[in-house]
């Protein structure tokens, strides 16, 4: 049904259909994601767009700049983590073993207990 769906669509069976489906959704989401600005210029007037787009910048704009500074940092360290699994599998226990100590348990003698 999903090849007839995409040769009625004018595409190929395998890769017509995923192009529409992508398309319809980078669509949807520009609506999705731009829908606010529209309704405040059209029921508010361009002021209270300008205001509105420099408000919602503010806003954005740390969660912009953390998620670049994640993204240029985790990148490289997940790479190097994939090439060297053991050195990757003894740092994680050491951080395990020392969150282990650090947590107290009541009546618990063992690592790190009273």
């Amino acid at each position: 049904m999903a090849a007839a769906a995409a040769v009625r669509l004018g595409g190929h069976p395998r890769g017509g259909a995923v192009r529409f489906e992508t398309s319809l959704s980078r669509i949807l989401f520009f609506v999705y994601t731009g829908l606010d600005f529209y309704v405040v210029g059209h029921f508010f007037g361009r002021a209270a767009l300008g205001l509105y787009k420099a408000a919602a910048d503010l806003a954005l704009d740390p969660a912009r700049i953390i998620s670049t500074v994640v993204v240029s940092v985790a990148f490289p360290a997940f790479s190097r983590a994939r090439e060297r699994p053991r050195c990757w599998r003894s740092n994680s226990e050491v951080v395990a073993a020392q969150l282990h100590r650090r947590r107290r348990v009541p009546g618990d003698r063992g690592a790190g207990g009273a």
